[in-house]
């Protein structure tokens, strides 16, 4: 855990992403949610279905009953998995192909985010985010991978742009074997 700040309050709440009654409490006086809970890797459909989906839905709705004006949603390039590329740069809002339950679950969450950003006003960030670790492992991956600091980065220009709307966005670094376009990144402020 991180410290506070000077002049910053953490509260911790902990519990489940499918409780709402937690989840309005995480919500309370915040003006944001970076909303990372999940299984992170492919899972049976059941448990993609309740934590992913389902943990998604109820994150937007208890947002939505706080008055919380703004969520970034952790999507994934596994939403686009089995999207041909074509060794162009992939597009901000190339159409969802989801290559597993996860990618099915994360295209969910995406939809869900563009529903309360349509029908609730809220500002949406979707982050298609490719590989984060701290290095890119294999020579494949350097074409999605996401450094932990350029993360942070995308975050910070995620939570102050103003009035971003709905927005699908590749969580990628920008380096010479990038797949994935950064102009929505930079259209945010990503440096």
């Amino acid at each position: 855990m991180v410290p506070a700040g000077d002049g910053e309050r953490v509260e911790l709440v902990r519990g489940s992403v499918t409780d709402m009654g937690v989840l309005e409490q995480a919500c309370r006086g915040v003006s944001a949610v970076i909303h990372l809970a999940g299984h992170s890797r492919e899972a049976p459909w059941q448990q993609i279905l309740e934590v992913n989906i389902g943990g998604t839905y109820a994150v937007f709705e208890a947002a939505r009953q706080q008055n919380v004006p703004r969520v970034i949603f952790a999507s994934s390039g596994h939403a686009v998995g089995y999207a041909p590329l074509d060794g162009a740069e992939a597009p901000d809002f190339l159409c969802p192909r989801p290559d597993t339950n996860y990618g099915v679950g994360k295209v969910a969450g995406e939809a869900i985010g563009s529903l309360y950003a349509d029908r609730h006003g809220m500002d949406v960030i979707c982050v298609r985010i490719g590989a984060c670790f701290d290095r890119p492992g294999y020579p494949r991956t350097l074409g999605r991978w996401l450094s932990p600091d350029d993360c942070a980065r995308l975050l910070q220009a995620c939570l102050t742009v103003a009035d971003p709307g709905f927005r699908l966005v590749w969580g990628v670094s920008a380096n010479t074997s990038r797949l994935f376009s950064l102009g929505e990144a930079r259209r945010l402020g990503l440096k």
